[in-house]
């Protein structure tokens, strides 16, 4: 039998596109013979660079040969041919993964937040243009309902459950991402003075608030690193004080997170946040924005027992160097959140969801194991 998954593509590799490739993986070893529809082809050379996986799909169908590195939020409706593409490779199953709806149905959609949401914020200049066009395609008369009431949604938090269903009204099933790849093992490197970020370094990403927390932290190094797109050079323009390590390749991320005390996420109101959940698994203690999936669903809303949350840099700035000051305080904490990390968002948790959940869509011949 042959599953689709269909994502808009993989310029910018992201908690999305892992969480795409590595669904894959799972349905692969349940069996399935799994396509990837994609807008533009993709580089897989790139991604197993970045993220150490190799291409798990038998065929790719896409629309351009060549990468379209503009207007990344309306490659998400240029999907629709995409799946007919898929359907006439004779996939029985296809599963969006970019989430947000088309014109063509899918059986099972993974919603990482409800874009009619981001669509009904107020936008000034080149970004309100930008998202009204979005707005209005997305806005015509039947096409969300459509697509929503022929799908299944699976998502990533209790935080985007919550505004699924206060946004759309509908019922969303959390699975979470897989944040911790099977076969990880956590480094034992000595711990030094830093402060990491990891995020796409990308505008939406409230990244200028780390030149805020650089300023307040005196002698401490506040690192970040990330892949990068067109808007970067404007972000990193405005750090003069946080040292920027953008595209890093895989290994040389994970030994930053092995040498990392303290993990500052910035981001509101994120979704999940993968990153978070990777430098837990590496013994970094998080330190986070006390809002969205971070705080809800990855430090569970408890404070100072798998990390901290902040309001206000002044307040993270605290929670830092109480955790640079205290290693018996930072080391207990850092124990505690790698067990949460290893164990509630491992890779095999997700892709064992996956499996059941695609076993009530369609029979599978086997059921996903652990390599030996």
């Amino acid at each position: 039998m042959k599953v689709g998954i269909l994502h808009h593509d993989f310029l910018c590799p992201g908690g999305g596109e892992r969480l795409a490739i590595s669904l894959a993986h799972a349905l692969r070893l349940a069996g399935y013979d799994v396509l990837l529809g994609t807008v533009s082809k993709t580089d897989w050379a790139k991604l197993h660079s970045i993220f150490g996986y190799d291409n798990p799909f038998s065929e790719e169908v896409y629309l351009f040969s060549r990468p379209l590195a503009y207007f990344s939020i309306y490659k998400h409706l240029l999907t629709s041919p995409v799946v007919r593409k898929l359907r006439k490779k004779g996939c029985d199953i296809i599963i969006n993964t970019h989430g947000d709806p088309i014109g063509e149905p899918c059986e099972v959609t993974y919603m990482h937040y409800p874009v009619r949401a981001l669509l009904n914020q107020k936008y000034r200049g080149f970004y309100g243009m930008y998202f009204a066009g979005y707005k209005y395609l997305q806005g015509r008369k039947g096409f969300e309902s459509r697509y929503l009431n022929r799908t299944r949604i699976l998502t990533n938090s209790r935080f985007t459950q919550s505004e699924i269903m206060r946004v759309l009204g509908r019922q969303a099933e959390v699975v979470y991402p897989p944040a911790i790849p099977k076969g990880f093992v956590s480094s034992e490197s000595r711990k030094e003075d830093v402060v990491l970020t990891v995020s796409r370094i990308a505008l939406d990403k409230d990244l200028d608030i780390l030149e805020d927390f650089a300023n307040a932290s005196a002698g401490k190094a506040i690192v970040l690193a990330g892949t990068t797109d067109k808007t970067s050079p404007q972000v990193i323009s405005k750090l003069h004080k946080v040292l920027v390590k953008p595209d890093l390749p895989y290994d040389a991320l994970q030994d930053l997170y092995s040498r990392s005390k303290v993990y500052l996420h910035t981001k509101r109101y994120e979704h999940f946040g993968i990153s978070v959940v990777e430098a837990m698994a590496h013994g970094c203690v998080p330190v986070v924005h006390r809002s969205g999936g971070p705080w809800m669903d990855i430090l569970d809303e408890k404070q100072g027992v798998y990390g901290f949350s902040y309001e206000t840099v002044d307040e993270g700035i605290k929670y830092i160097e109480m955790l640079m000051q205290d290693d018996k305080l930072r080391e207990d904490i850092s124990q505690r959140a790698k067990e949460r990390a290893l164990t509630m968002f491992s890779e095999k948790s997700f892709q064992n969801k996956m499996v059941e959940i695609l076993r009530s869509e369609a029979p599978l011949e086997t059921i996903v194991k652990e390599a030996d």
